[in-house]
């Protein structure tokens, strides 16, 4: 496209990077347009400010650049979530919210707004409480600059994910823990393995918070029921795969676990309930401390038939076992050996014996009937067509599930991929209908 304008091409707003442009030098040097020295993000308001300057734009289709990601921790990118640079983006993005503003297109500023919900703004938001583990000077004047930008930004639309929507609005609103936990469960996030504190601590801020539902916008928008129900099963997932996932270790993080179990308790009840091996007991705290006590791991199931699990603990006081929604499937076989620094165990269990169609998970059962949850410590096997146990593996959390034989699997595989292929071979030879 040829001597178009920003309000013609309003998804050039999404474009902002410096090396994918050619520039008249005498537009340039009028507009005086310059890069600010700043530790981050340097390029986007010189770039809006050429986009809104500018009475002729041409968009070349052809490519003619090579961009490439330099490893290490010295460019931008890599020290994005530094608060510093946090404050940088937000202050170049605030500029750049001015001039979009200026231009007076609707159609400009709902993009901008979903440049601010869904891309950028929300990219770095998340960068930043991914490294975020304590309150920190910097805070408020975070909270305010990015309040500021949201208000000029404009709402979000409604199809924007409403869990991002949800992190900026908790975020602007000073609520810094519960929008940590809310960008945690968006996928693609990168958080670290071991801020397990801090990732209890937040997801409990995020189920106390002191609004009725956690859905409704700042604007007063509500989500639509099946999307409030989608989002709601997220964070049920993602608060128990954070109580299977953390390991205790220590007091505080038998205290932020506990917490975070009786505040899950009040909010999902049963349905958490069936989720966590450790509210079978009843007491929460008690199962808490007995797992903090065991400190044991598995290493996944593996093998044919039996399947082996190897274990570690501090005593011999539990043996594992298959754990799902109540349901304990003991081993046929164990035996516990003390070696140098601890306790081993192998047991075997059955495939025949499992339930199908349920998902199980290594725990440890102790004689008087507390079940806490078992924390894998390296990678479940690969799929295997002909294999009829399904593994699935989150960090420590790992699960299997039991399917029918593979003799029984490949007639129903056939059919599905038969009437496939006939549809795919009737879409070619019959023209569709003007």
């Amino acid at each position: 496209m040829r001597g178009a304008t920003l309000s013609d091409i309003p998804t050039l707003i999404f474009s902002r990077p410096c090396w994918n442009k050619a520039f008249d030098r005498a537009f340039w040097v009028e507009n005086d347009i310059r890069f600010p020295d700043v530790p981050r993000s340097n390029d986007i308001v010189p770039m809006v400010t050429a986009y809104v300057k500018a009475d002729r734009i041409d968009v070349i289709e052809d490519v003619v650049y090579l961009y490439r990601d330099r490893p290490g921790g010295t460019s931008m990118t890599s020290r994005a979530s530094s608060a510093a640079s946090f404050l940088s983006y937000v202050t170049q993005e605030r500029q750049c919210a001015d001039l979009v503003a200026s231009v007076g297109d609707d159609g400009l500023r709902a993009r901008y707004a979903s440049l601010i919900h869904d891309r950028d703004g929300f990219f770095h938001v998340r960068k930043f409480l991914a490294s975020w583990t304590q309150p920190q000077d910097d805070d408020a004047e975070a909270v305010r600059l990015l309040a500021d930008l949201l208000a000029i930004a404009g709402p979000a639309a409604t199809w924007i994910d409403i869990r991002k929507r949800v992190t900026l609005r908790l975020f602007a609103a000073g609520n810094i823990l519960a929008a940590r936990a809310t960008a945690q469960t968006v996928d693609g996030g990168t958080w670290s393995s071991a801020d397990g504190l801090i990732r209890l601590r937040s997801l409990e801020a995020l189920l106390r918070h002191p609004a009725s539902n956690l859905l409704v916008i700042a604007q007063g928008d509500r989500a639509s029921d099946g999307e409030a129900d989608a989002a709601e099963e997220r964070l049920l997932r993602g608060v128990a795969e954070a109580l299977e996932n953390v390991r205790i270790v220590d007091a505080p993080t038998e205290e932020a676990w506990v917490r975070l179990a009786q505040a899950a308790e009040e909010r999902f009840g049963e349905r958490i309930r069936a989720l966590v091996p450790e509210f079978a007991a009843g007491d929460v705290a008690a199962a808490a401390a007995r797992q903090r006590g065991l400190a044991a791991t598995v290493t996944p199931l593996f093998g044919r038939d039996p399947i082996r699990v190897h274990a570690r603990a501090s005593s011999p006081d539990a043996i594992p076992v298959l754990w799902s929604a109540g349901s304990v499937v003991r081993p046929l076989r164990w035996s516990w050996s003390e070696k140098e620094g601890g306790w081993t165990c192998e047991a075997d269990f059955s495939r025949s014996r499992l339930p199908r169609a349920v998902l199980l998970q290594p725990a440890f059962l102790f004689a008087d009937g507390v079940v806490v949850s078992g924390y894998a410590d390296s990678d479940v096997p690969e799929y295997h067509p002909f294999d009829n146990l399904l593994y699935e593996q989150s960090g420590a959390w790992v699960r299997l599930e039991r399917r029918a034989h593979w003799v029984f699997r490949a007639p129903r595989r056939l059919v599905i991929r038969t009437v496939s292929a006939a549809r795919t071979l009737t879409r070619r030879v019959i023209p569709a209908r003007p």
